[in-house]
C-alpha cells in the first residue's frame, strides 16, 4: 500500500468515526463540536494528497456522511444538505490554501490567506448551504442558522486544521526547527494548564480564569512557535468544547468567539516568535557567508594562475572588448603558439570563421548584461584538424559592481564528439554486416513513401540458412551473412538503401527503379550468391520484389508475399509481386 493510499484510508476511517459520533450525539452539545471537525479533517487529508486524488476522496466523504446520516434517521434532504456542506467546506478550504501557499512565499502572507480561506470562505459556504436547507425543510430563520454554523465551523477550522495537517504530514515546512526537550515539556505544561483553566472557567464562569486559559495558550505559542501554537490551541479548543457541552450548552456563541480569538492570538504570537528566530539565523548565515567570501577572495588571486596553468581547459582573461589579457598554457592546443603570442588578440580571431560572429555576439551579451553564458560545440582549427569545445563566459565585476572584463573557459569535447558519432552509427547499423538496421530502414522507407517517392522494394531470404548454421556452426553462418552483404553492396547503386532486417533476411529500397530494372538486378544477385560462400559451404537466396505504392505496410507485405512465393516454387529464384519472374535458376 502506497503512502497516499494509506493517508486516504486513515482519513476515511477517521471521517466515518466523526460522522457516526456526530449522528449518535445529536445536533447540539457534543454532536455539534464533533460535526465541525469533519470538514476540517477532509481539508487536511486533501492537502496531504496529490490533486488527482481529491475528487475520489471528496466523493467517498460525501457518500460516507450521507450513509451515516440516513442510518441515524435523518431525512434524505437533510442528509444531502449535511453531506454537501461538509464536502463543500473541506474542498473549498483545501483549494484556497493550496493556491495561497503556491502564490505567497512569506509566512505572514500565507497565514492571512489561510485565515481568509479556511476561517472565513470555507465555513461561510457550508453555513450558506445549511441555512438554505433549514429554511426550505423546516422554516427556520436562515440568518440565525448561518451565523451559528458559520462561527462554529470557523472556530473548528482555526483550532484543528493546523494540527490535522501536521498529523497528515502535509505541512512540515512551516515548522522552523525541531523542538528541544525543555520546549516540549513547557508546551505540554502550558497546554494542560489552558485546558484545566478553560474547564474551570466554564463550570464556574469567571473572566479572569478564562483570560488565564488564553494566556496559557499564548505562552505555549511563544515557547514552541507555530508547532507549539498548533498543539496548545487544539488541546484548548477540545477542552472548551467538552466543557461547554457539559456545563454550559447554551453559551455556544461566547465559547466560539473566545476560542477563535485565542487561536488567532496564539498563531500571531507564534509567527512573531518564529520570525525572530529565522531572522537571527539568517543574519548568522549571512555573516558566515561574508566571512567565507572574504577568505575566498584572498586565496583566489594566489590560486588563479596555478589552476589555469594546471588545468587541461583553456582559460582566457579578457577586457570588455574580448582582447586577451592572459592565456593559459593549454592555448597551444588550439593556436599552436605560446600564450604570449595571443595576448592582445580577440578570442573570436581564434574561433572558426563560421562561428566568429556568433561568439562575438554572445560575448557582447555577457559583458553588456554582466552575466555568465554557456554554449557548446565551438570549433577551432589547428593544422587543418577540427577541435571541439564547450565554452563558458564569466563576467568579472569591479568594486563598484560594473563589468570590467571576462573569463573565457574552453573545455575540450573531441572525445565526446567521437563517441557521439560512434553511438549514432551503432544506433543506425547492424553490428555484424555494417548494413542499415531494420528500424532505420523502416523509417527511411516510410519517409520515401510519405514524400511521394517511387521505385521498388526487394527482400531477400537466404535458403536453408538455419540448417547451415546448425551443421557448420554460427561462425560459418556469420561469414555467409557478411558475404551476402558485400555482394549487395557491390551490385547495387550508390543511392540504394541496403538493410539487414532479420536473422537471414535482407531488404533493399531501390528509389525510382522500375519493376523490370529491380527484377534484373535481383536476378543477378540471386545468380551470383549461389557461386560464393564461406569455404566449402555455399548457399542460395530467394527474393521478392514489390513496387513502392500505397502505404508502408502494404509495400512491405507485398514484398514478403513475393518471397514466400519464391520459396514455395523451389527457392533460388526471384518473384515479382503479381507475376512470375523471368529468372529461375536451374539446379
Amino acid at each position: 500500500m502506497t503512502s497516499d493510499m494509506l493517508t486516504g484510508f486513515t482519513f476515511l476511517v477517521a471521517f466515518m468515526g466523526l460522522e457516526l459520533l456526530s449522528a449518535l450525539t445529536g445536533p447540539s452539545g457534543w454532536g455539534a463540536g464533533v460535526a465541525v471537525a469533519a470538514p476540517v479533517l477532509l481539508a487536511a487529508c486533501l492537502l496531504a494528497l496529490p490533486r488527482s486524488y481529491w475528487a475520489v476522496i471528496a466523493a467517498l466523504a460525501a457518500l460516507a456522511g450521507l450513509g451515516i446520516a440516513l442510518a441515524a434517521g435523518s431525512g434524505l434532504s437533510a442528509s444531502l444538505a449535511l453531506a454537501l456542506a461538509t464536502v463543500l467546506q473541506g474542498t473549498a478550504s483545501a483549494y484556497g490554501i493550496a493556491r495561497a501557499e503556491a502564490r505567497f512565499a512569506d509566512a505572514p502572507a500565507r497565514w492571512l490567506a489561510n485565515l481568509a480561506t479556511a476561517g472565513v470562505a470555507g465555513p461561510a459556504l457550508a453555513a450558506l448551504v445549511l441555512a438554505a436547507a433549514a429554511r426550505v425543510l423546516a422554516g427556520i430563520d436562515p440568518v440565525a442558522v448561518f451565523a451559528a454554523q458559520g462561527s462554529a465551523r470557523a472556530v473548528g477550522a482555526l483550532s484543528l486544521l493546523p494540527l490535522l495537517r501536521h498529523v497528515f504530514r502535509a505541512d512540515r515546512t512551516w515548522i522552523y526547527r525541531p523542538l528541544l526537550r525543555a520546549e516540549r515539556a513547557s508546551i505540554g505544561l502550558y497546554s494542560a494548564a489552558a485546558a484545566a483553566l478553560e474547564v474551570a472557567a466554564t463550570a464556574q464562569p469567571q473572566l479572569l480564569t478564562a483570560l488565564a486559559a488564553s494566556l496559557a495558550v499564548v505562552a505555549a505559542s511563544w515557547r514552541g512557535g507555530r508547532l507549539g501554537a498548533v498543539i496548545a490551541v487544539a488541546v484548548y479548543a477540545v477542552a472548551a468544547w467538552i466543557a461547554h457541552a457539559a456545563f454550559a450548552p447554551g453559551e455556544a456563541a461566547f465559547a466560539q468567539f473566545h476560542i477563535a480569538l485565542t487561536a488567532l492570538l496564539a498563531q500571531a504570537v507564534a509567527l512573531l516568535r518564529d520570525g525572530r528566530y529565522e531572522l537571527a539565523a539568517n543574519v548568522r548565515a549571512l555573516q558566515s557567508e561574508l566571512i567565507a567570501v572574504e577568505s575566498g577572495r584572498r586565496r583566489a588571486q594566489d590560486l588563479y594562475t596555478l589552476l589555469a596553468a594546471s588545468t587541461r581547459d583553456i582559460v582566457f582573461k579578457t577586457d570588455l572588448a574580448g582582447r586577451v589579457l592572459y592565456a593559459s598554457p593549454a592555448v597551444e592546443l588550439i593556436a599552436g603558439q605560446e600564450p604570449a603570442a595571443v595576448l592582445g588578440r580577440r578570442v573570436s580571431d581564434l574561433v572558426d570563421p563560421t562561428q566568429a560572429a556568433m561568439f562575438e555576439n554572445r560575448f557582447g551579451i555577457a559583458m553588456d548584461e554582466c552575466r555568465d553564458l554557456e554554449f557548446d560545440h565551438l570549433v577551432f582549427h589547428k593544422e587543418g584538424i577540427e577541435h571541439w569545445f564547450d565554452a563558458r563566459i564569466h563576467c568579472q565585476r569591479d568594486d563598484a559592481g560594473a563589468a570590467e572584463g571576462g573569463v573565457v573557459i574552453l573545455s575540450g569535447i573531441d572525445e565526446k564528439k567521437a563517441l557521439e558519432a560512434e553511438l549514432v552509427a551503432a544506433a543506425l547499423r547492424d553490428p555484424l554486416t555494417g548494413l542499415t538496421n531494420r528500424a532505420t530502414f523502416i523509417r527511411l522507407l516510410g519517409q520515401h513513401i510519405e514524400a511521394g517517392g517511387t521505385g521498388c522494394l526487394a527482400k531477400f531470404d537466404l535458403d536453408h540458412f538455419r540448417t547451415v548454421n546448425q551443421e557448420h556452426g554460427s561462425q560459418v553462418g556469420d561469414q555467409l551473412l557478411i558475404s551476402f552483404a558485400n555482394l549487395l553492396r557491390s551490385l547495387l547503386r550508390e543511392g540504394d538503401v541496403i538493410a539487414r532486417v532479420g536473422g537471414e533476411r535482407f531488404a533493399v529500397m531501390l528509389p525510382n527503379a522500375t519493376a523490370d530494372e529491380a527484377e534484373r538486378v535481383c536476378s543477378r544477385i540471386v545468380s551470383e550468391m549461389s557461386d560464393i560462400g564461406a569455404g566449402t559451404v555455399s548457399i542460395t537466396a530467394s527474393a521478392g520484389v514489390s513496387r513502392i505504392a500505397g502505404t508502408l505496410d502494404e509495400t512491405m507485405k507485398n514484398a514478403d508475399r513475393a518471397v514466400v512465393v519464391a520459396k514455395a516454387k523451389g527457392r533460388n529464384r526471384v518473384e515479382l509481386e503479381g507475376r512470375r519472374s523471368a529468372f529461375q535458376r536451374q539446379t
